[in-house]
């Protein structure tokens, strides 16, 4: 908080802070990005709690971190299920804010080198809606519809390849 102690609100500073934490991510400094985001999302949660808009914007900068540069894949999908059972509860199902964690999710899922089949067909299953509800409250040439578009291809080339593996390679996926 030294860097930003000239800023006099809390608001002020959680901004600064969150710039920072994006422009870490920028040059891939991926473990002192989460840091901060791990420090900005116990503010919120002190500061407004667990069901505000902000506090589960900042979960999700977590979650995303730990997919682009960690590889936290399992706690990425904790992370998002509470964050998505949270959010159910408190804003639009077909607003922007929901749709993006709903994508974060099924993002993680399919981006995860060990990711089950059902992991796949789960991710390939939100896309496809996603897809859809993104057309109708975006547009067909929104840019978010298009990199979701993206996703549900990738996650089916991924799926296909998955459904080729021989059998044993399969069954040892599920092996807990």
């Amino acid at each position: 908080w030294e860097i930003v102690r000239h800023w006099e609100d809390e608001s002020s500073r959680i901004v600064v802070r969150g710039d920072l934490a994006q422009s870490y991510e920028e040059v891939d400094r991926f473990a002192d990005a989460l840091e901060i985001w791990r420090d900005l999302y116990a503010r919120q949660m002190q500061l407004r709690g667990a069901a505000h808009e902000r506090t589960l914007m900042c979960h999700t900068k977590v979650a995303w971190t730990l997919i682009e540069g960690l590889g936290g894949y399992e706690e990425t999908q904790r992370i998002m299920r509470d964050t998505l059972s949270i959010a159910a509860r408190v804003l639009p199902r077909e607003g922007g804010i929901f749709l993006s964690f709903r994508s974060t999710l099924a993002y993680g899922l399919y981006k995860n080198p060990g990711a089950s089949l059902l992991d796949l067909l789960e991710a390939e299953a939100t896309f496809d809606e996603l897809c859809v509800v993104s057309r109708r409250v975006f547009g067909e040439e929104h840019p978010v519809v298009v990199k979701r578009q993206n996703c549900l291809k990738e996650t089916r080339e991924k799926l296909a390849a998955a459904r080729e593996m021989p059998r044993s390679a399969v069954a040892a996926s599920y092996a807990y």
